[in-house]
């Protein structure tokens, strides 16, 4: 097969400027992203592509290098040639659990990591040798172990390095010997972020208490306790210009405000807004001129800034970017494909493109599974609120809500016919509505678990529900009689589809497997065994022969459901597998992967011989 196109760029959880400002770089699940910044609106490259999600980055001061923490508990660092390539120099070893932040010293030479763990390391870049390691809570611990460590800044002079952790302290460090210097203490509330201004003469704190504290780190004094944000100040940032009133500091807190102070007196300059559900991540341009500000909706904000007065103009939205998706579904008869992610936002793609058509944020995680009705009209949204309701399909306009889940909505899925819609709820109910008129057909309540999915077969005369007490069950949409009750013995079924003549039933099975039942006896057809892990969900063809499954071992399968033959493994991530399926003519098919990306494979024309 060939390689996977890609529809949407993963997960935001960092971002920096290049030292020489020519580029904004995006860390995240994927790996590091570049945009230019003389043509943000042009398509960015992704430069570093890294299996093990990116958690942080940094450049060092002449740009020729790039690290980053990772999940797993190491620091990768890369050279970054002229040409745009990226070489791993290093890979640098020694936490337990993933690493939270990552700074070059301003002369370059050392590399410092704090880690979830509670440890503080930093190696000698040239050689990649371990210089020294601090534990700055002093050996004090929780039951839980050490206080992580979130906060690193180094002095502009690099003679000191400041470290924040989760008890609530600044400790001041020997750069050159890693003595420790002094501490600070912000009285009970946790720190998230550390920022030295440029200038030496303060050092601020983000605290999870929606302050910021800044002291002088000369003398450990407490200069400034601003009450800066609704919620938690998630990071902290100097400008690179400053006046009379000091270099200007910019909070970003949970509540999607950034504000901007005078770091010499505390006074308010003013505001940016607009970021929808907190700010993951902000820097300031070397020239100062431009802050660049992630919000949790996974939009990037570029920001034309005055510093010194407090004001900004938005200059460029960047869109594509996503957290883990959820839910996907396609157009039946455009090349449109329709996401649903862990940010609460919809969007529709034009694919095989990757094109962004429009994204709605919604209300409340509002959206969590999706089905577009016969037509293409209209979509079915679930939420995890268990809200339900129908969507216009262009506008996003609301056309009818439907009450009754209690808890997340699970699945969708539309009759044939489009007259109704079946609902799986984690309140182990499925519901049937009917879009006409918004009252329910009928409860089905015989489930010991979550209902995980619903299907109808082609011609709407059946209805499968999948639920978490491991069995499948068939109904009679006419009678609504249980036709069958299915066992597969393979614990949690996390979802079904019917064939499209509607003669064959697949589960995706918790056991690593996908079952099949035929539908004229309920007897079962074959267990198909392959994946790694368990099968997370399964889709047929327009053919009725091919069919994917989905796994949590990353891993996208085709099989000929005629033969039970396997045709190909389909690799491109390592993240869980949550959704799949195919277009309407089965040339592509589909997986949504908790990385937060879409990958597309063309489908053989053909079985596989």
């Amino acid at each position: 097969m060939t390689e996977a196109l890609l529809v949407g760029r993963g997960r935001i959880t960092d971002l920096a400027w290049t030292p020489d400002g020519r580029a904004l770089a995006v860390a995240g699940s994927l790996g590091v992203w570049f945009y230019d910044a003389a043509n943000l609106a042009a398509s960015p490259r992704l430069t570093v592509p890294h299996d093990d999600p990116l958690l942080n980055l940094a450049f060092s001061p002449d740009g020729s290098l790039l690290a980053a923490g990772t999940e797993s508990g190491t620091v990768r660092v890369w050279a970054l040639e002229s040409s745009g390539a990226a070489t791993l120099r290093h890979v640098l070893e020694g936490f337990f659990g993933q690493v939270n932040t990552v700074a070059f010293s301003p002369d370059g030479t050392l590399l410092a990591a704090g880690g979830q763990d509670g440890q503080v390391r930093a190696w000698d870049v040239e050689r990649g040798r371990q210089r020294f390691a601090l534990q700055p809570s002093g050996g004090e611990f929780e039951e839980d172990g050490p206080p992580p460590v979130y906060g690193l800044a180094w002095s502009p002079d690099g003679a000191l390095l400041a470290t924040g952790s989760f008890d609530g302290h600044v400790r001041l460090w020997d750069s050159t010997t890693g003595a420790f210097v002094r501490q600070m203490h912000g009285k009970g509330a946790w720190l998230s972020h550390l920022a030295y201004s440029p200038n030496g003469a303060t050092l601020a704190a983000a605290r999870v208490d929606g302050s910021v504290w800044v002291w002088n780190p000369q003398t450990g004094e407490d200069l400034l306790i601003l009450e800066a944000h609704a919620g938690v100040t998630e990071r902290v940032v100097y400008a690179t210009r400053w006046g009379i009133s000091g270099p200007t500091l910019a909070s970003c807190g949970s509540d999607g405000e950034v504000v901007l102070w005078a770091s010499a007196t505390g006074d308010y300059l003013g505001g940016l807004g607009g970021h929808e559900g907190g700010v993951i991540a902000a820097a300031f341009s070397p020239d100062g001129e431009r802050m660049a500000v992630a919000s949790w909706d996974h939009v990037i904000r570029i920001w034309r800034v005055d510093a010194l007065t407090g004001t900004g103009q938005l200059e460029h939205t960047l869109e594509g970017h996503m957290d883990s998706l959820l839910d996907l579904t396609w157009h039946p008869r455009e090349s449109v494909l329709a996401t649903a992610s862990e940010e609460d936002v919809l969007r529709l793609w034009d694919v095989p493109g990757g094109g962004l058509r429009t994204a709605r944020l919604g209300e409340s995680l509002a959206q969590r599974s999706l089905a577009f009705s016969p037509d293409g009209s209209t979509l079915a949204v679930g939420g995890n609120d268990g809200s339900l309701r129908l969507e216009n399909a262009v506008t996003g306009a609301i056309e009818m809500e439907f009450d009754g889940h209690t808890e997340p909505v699970l699945g969708v899925a539309f009759s044939p016919d489009g007259a109704w819609l079946a609902s799986a709820g984690a309140d182990h109910i499925a519901r049937v509505w009917d879009t006409r008129s918004g009252d329910q057909v009928r409860a089905l309540t015989e489930f010991a678990g979550r209902v995980t999915d619903v299907a109808f077969s082609g011609d709407g005369a059946l209805l499968a529900v999948s639920a978490e007490d491991g069995v499948v069950r068939v109904y009679d949409t006419e009678r609504w009689e249980r036709l069958y009750r299915l066992v597969p013995d393979a614990g949690v079924v996390h979802g079904v589809a019917f064939s499209p003549d509607g003669s064959v039933l697949a589960a995706a099975c918790h056991d690593r497997t996908v079952r099949l039942w035929g539908m004229e006896s309920g007897e079962p057809l074959g267990v198909w065994r392959s994946h790694r892990a368990a099968v997370l969900c399964v889709a047929f063809g327009s053919d009725g022969r091919t069919m994917a499954s989905g796994g949590a071992d990353g891993d996208v399968r085709l099989w000929d459901a005629l033969t039970d033959r396997l045709l190909a493994v389909l690799e491109g991530g390592t993240a869980a597998v949550t959704a799949v399926g195919f277009s309407a003519d089965g040339a592509w098919v589909a997986a949504g992967s908790a990385e937060g990306v879409v990958r597309l494979w063309p489908v053989p024309a053909t079985p596989l011989a």
